[in-house]
């Protein structure tokens, strides 16, 4: 009887040690879950975030292209053309400051536009304007 209830005993220990590591084992898989859970809310955060980001950039973009064109001047009639070509305000300035501070002849300076890769309407809207306010 004695061998009977230590062999109970000793099964019942057993099937609470089962118990206990079944139960060990669901914790670590909701542990798990919950890690993966939390992962995939950080990543489609990070995910939203990216975007919103590339969204603003964009607009940002959009937006210096439109301040470039109130910068520009429109010059017309040039190359006999009746569409007007915009040149950046910068370049303009660039180009006086060339011409009235530095002293460089129109040629100098349609050299130096040229070689800063303007295109051949800019440069001659440009010693076109340079032209009206030498006289």
């Amino acid at each position: 009887e004695e061998e009977t209830r230590e062999e109970e005993t000793r099964e019942e220990e057993t099937r609470e040690e089962e118990t206990r590591e079944e139960t060990r084992e669901e914790e670590t898989k909701e542990e798990e879950a919950k890690e993966e859970e939390t992962k995939n809310e950080r990543a489609k955060r990070e995910s939203i975030d990216a975007l919103e980001v590339e969204r603003e950039i964009r607009e940002i973009r959009a937006r210096d292209v439109v301040i470039e064109e109130l910068n520009s001047t429109q010059v017309h009639g040039l190359f006999n053309s009746a569409t007007p070509v915009k040149v950046p305000s910068y370049i303009i300035d660039s180009a006086r400051d060339l011409f009235f501070e530095e002293k460089l002849t129109l040629e100098a300076v349609r050299e130096v536009l040229e070689s800063e890769g303007h295109s051949e309407k800019i440069v001659e809207a440009v010693i076109g304007i340079l032209k009206k306010e030498e006289k």
